[in-house]
C-alpha cells in the first residue's frame, strides 16, 4: 500500500498541468503540522493569502449514517457545507463539513474566516481530533475544481471534531491537492 501511494505521488511530481507548468516548480509546498488548527487560520498565519468559495450549504435532517457521525439524533437538523480554499491565488482543498445545524456558522460567514473559529465563537471550541489521512487519484469533479489533471494525486483526510466535554462538533472529509501540500508529524516514543 505505501509502495502504491509513493509511486502515485513519484508519478504525480512530474506531471505536467493542464496549463503548461510543473507545479512543483512554481509553487513550494505548504507544510502543516498535524493539530487541531483550522487549515483558514494556519494559511494566514504562514502569510499565504487564504480565499474560500462556498460551493453548497445545505440543511437537512440528519439521516442514520449523519446522525452516528455526529453523534446526534435523526431528528436533528444538519448543515452540509462544501467549500473550495485557495492559497497563494491557487485551489489548494476542497472541504466538505457537517455539523449540526445549531452550531453551524452562516453562509456568508464562511468566507471570512476559518470555521474552527466561527465554532468557538459559538460556544464549541475544536479540543481533540480523530483523523484518517490517505492518498489516491483525482477524480473529473475534484480535478476540475482544483485545477489538476484527472488522475493526478491527491491527499484525502477524514476528520471528526470534538470539544473538551467530546461533543462531536464536526465531521470533514477534505481533498488536497499533493502537489501543493504537506502534513508535518512529530512523533515520540513510549
Amino acid at each position: 500500500m505505501i509502495q502504491n501511494i509513493e509511486q502515485t505521488l513519484d508519478h504525480y511530481s512530474f506531471a505536467v498541468h493542464p496549463h503548461g507548468a510543473d507545479m512543483r516548480d512554481s509553487l513550494s509546498p505548504i507544510q502543516r503540522k498535524a493539530g487541531v488548527t483550522s487549515l483558514f487560520d494556519d494559511l494566514k498565519e504562514a502569510g499565504l493569502d487564504p480565499q474560500t468559495t462556498v460551493l453548497q450549504y445545505n440543511v437537512e435532517s440528519a439521516d442514520a449514517e449523519i446522525a452516528a457521525l455526529l453523534e446526534c439524533s435523526d431528528t436533528e437538523d444538519v448543515v452540509h457545507i462544501k467549500r473550495l480554499r485557495y492559497s497563494r491565488g491557487r485551489p489548494l482543498a476542497i472541504l466538505s463539513n457537517i455539523l449540526l445545524a445549531s452550531k453551524a456558522p452562516n453562509q456568508d460567514s464562511l468566507t471570512e474566516t476559518g470555521l474552527y473559529e466561527q465554532l468557538k465563537a459559538k460556544g464549541s471550541v475544536p479540543a481533540s481530533v480523530f483523523q484518517q489521512v490517505g492518498a489516491r487519484r483525482a477524480t473529473a469533479e475534484e480535478a476540475e475544481l482544483l485545477l489538476i489533471d484527472e488522475g493526478s494525486a491527491v491527499l484525502t483526510v477524514e476528520r471528526t471534531v470534538y470539544t473538551e466535554d467530546d461533543e462531536v462538533v464536526d465531521f470533514e472529509e477534505d481533498i488536497y491537492d499533493a502537489s501543493q501540500y504537506l502534513l508535518t508529524f512529530s512523533l515520540q516514543a513510549e
